[in-house]
């Protein structure tokens, strides 16, 4: 479509055609396991003007996350260091971050479990200062479209890319979660708490309504493009 390329995947699951704009895989069209072929060109045609605009959404790069030699703590870059190890381990200090690991080690997936491991530790100190009740568990996870759920068995998820986004992101998705123990819909009595806890809540939820397909799109692979140093 004027030079806006569309994926096109059948499921199994799809009752009929539709689109999907997707942080990493751009605009997709979405068909039935059968046919739908007219379906689709019709609605290509009726969402020419949305797909263009979502292309180009998806496409800006306004944080610029994908820097090599870097990790980011709280929106902030660290300097990672890559060094050769028997084992593969990630030591972090305040100014920078340290792989040590084999030649044959995954290096991206080292960088994912820092993500994850420092996540969990901030969540943690952020939910021992907040009010009861505490969640029964917490989980890191890595969701495609959610910052963080809440289960009514209390275990709460937060996403490790929240990482990546000033440390008042963290905070208010922690906060938002933490009040889904009490309220499990999005009524007014679950805004007046996350409004009585977090009043500036809409700066962080603005931030992420701007920004989350940019840590959505985010490899980790990409901070460790560079040679392990001798």
């Amino acid at each position: 479509m004027d030079g806006v390329e569309i994926a096109v995947r059948r499921s199994s699951r799809a009752r009929r055609v539709r689109l999907v704009a997707k942080a990493g895989t751009g605009v997709e069209l979405v068909l039935p396991a059968r046919g739908g072929e007219d379906a689709a060109r019709a609605l290509i045609r009726t969402h020419r003007a949305w797909i263009a605009e979502q292309h180009a959404r998806l496409g800006e790069r306004l944080l610029g996350l994908e820097r090599p030699g870097v990790v980011w703590r709280h929106g902030v870059p660290v300097p990672l260091a890559l060094r050769p190890g028997g084992r593969a381990r990630v030591l972090s200090t305040d100014d920078r971050v340290i792989i040590a690991a084999p030649p044959d080690a995954d290096l991206g997936r080292l960088v994912e479990r820092w993500y994850r491991e420092h996540t969990r530790a901030v969540a943690e100190a952020l939910i021992a200062d907040l009010p009861e009740p505490h969640p029964a568990a917490l989980r890191i996870a890595d969701g495609s479209s959610r910052w963080g759920s809440c289960s009514r068995t209390g275990t709460v998820s937060l996403s490790w890319r929240l990482m990546l986004a000033p440390f008042q992101v963290l905070d208010y998705v922690v906060v938002h979660e933490l009040c889904h123990l009490r309220h499990l819909d999005h009524g007014r009595a679950f805004w007046a708490a996350v409004e009585e806890l977090r009043p500036d809540w809409r700066d962080a939820h603005d931030w992420l309504r701007a920004h989350g397909t940019e840590l959505h799109a985010y490899d980790p692979a990409c901070a460790v493009a560079l040679p392990l140093a001798a």
